[in-house]
C-alpha cells in the first residue's frame, strides 16, 4: 500500500507536469498571457514538491531540468507579451543553473536589447556565439545591436555637442534654448541619459550652472 507521502508527491508531479504541457498547447495556440499563467502555476507545483514534510515531487535532478524549461518557456511568454524586464529575470533564474543554456541567453539578449541594455545582450549574444558560431539567429541579432549601438553613440555625440553649444552660447537666452532643445529628450530616455553623464555632461553642466545658473523649465 502506497504512503499518504508518495502518493501526495505523484500528485504533485502530475500537477507540474501537466501544467507544463498546458501551458506549451496555450503558447502554440498564441494565448501567451494564459501560457503564462500556467507556467507560473507549474513552478509554484514544484516548489510545493520541494517543500519539508513530504516526498519530493520529481528527482531533483529532473526537477531542475523542468524548472529550466518553466522559466524558458515563461520567458518566452513574456517577450510575446512585452514584458521584457520580467522575462530577462526568468532568464536569469534559468542562466544561474545552466549558463550555457542557448535559448535562454538569446532570450535574455532579446529582453535587454528592448530595455536598451546593450551591453549586457552583446555579451549574451558573443557568448552564445563562442558556444554556437553557427547560430543564425544570434548573428543577426548581433548585427541589430551593434547598428543600435551605432545609433546610441551617434545620438550621445549629437547631444554632447549641442551641450557643449550651449556652453559657448553668447546670451542666457541662446544658451536656454539649445538646452532645452535636448533636455527633454535626455528626461524621456534614461540610457542616453547614462550615455551622457559616462561623457561627461554632468561636469559640463556644472560648469556653466557655476558661470551662470541654470533655471530651465522643460
Amino acid at each position: 500500500r502506497e504512503r499518504a507521502s508518495e502518493r501526495a508527491g505523484i500528485v504533485r508531479r502530475r500537477g507540474a507536469m501537466d501544467l507544463k504541457e498546458q501551458g506549451n498547447e496555450l503558447f502554440k495556440a498564441g494565448r501567451f498571457q494564459d501560457a503564462c499563467v500556467a507556467y507560473t502555476d507549474a513552478l509554484r507545483a514544484l516548489e510545493r514538491g520541494a517543500e519539508g514534510g513530504a516526498a519530493p515531487a520529481l528527482p531533483a535532478d529532473e526537477a531542475r531540468a523542468v524548472r529550466i524549461t518553466l522559466h524558458s518557456n515563461r520567458a518566452a511568454c513574456r517577450l510575446k507579451l512585452g514584458l521584457n524586464a520580467e522575462a530577462a529575470a526568468d532568464c536569469d533564474a534559468a542562466l544561474a543553473e545552466d549558463g550555457g543554456n542557448l535559448k535562454l541567453l538569446y532570450r535574455r539578449a532579446k529582453a535587454n536589447f528592448a530595455l536598451k541594455k546593450l551591453e549586457p545582450a552583446v555579451h549574451d549574444v558573443r557568448r552564445l556565439l563562442d558556444l554556437d558560431p553557427s547560430n543564425k539567429a544570434a548573428a543577426d541579432l548581433m548585427l541589430e545591436l551593434r547598428a543600435a549601438a551605432q545609433e546610441m553613440n551617434s545620438t550621445s555625440s549629437q547631444t554632447m555637442e549641442v551641450i557643449g553649444a550651449a556652453g559657448s552660447a553668447s546670451t542666457d537666452k541662446e544658451r536656454t534654448s539649445k538646452l532645452r532643445s535636448v533636455l527633454g529628450t535626455i528626461l524621456d530616455d534614461a540610457h542616453l541619459a547614462a550615455s551622457i553623464v559616462n561623457r561627461g555632461a554632468c561636469e559640463q553642466l556644472w560648469a556653466m550652472h557655476k558661470q551662470a545658473p541654470l533655471a530651465i523649465k522643460v
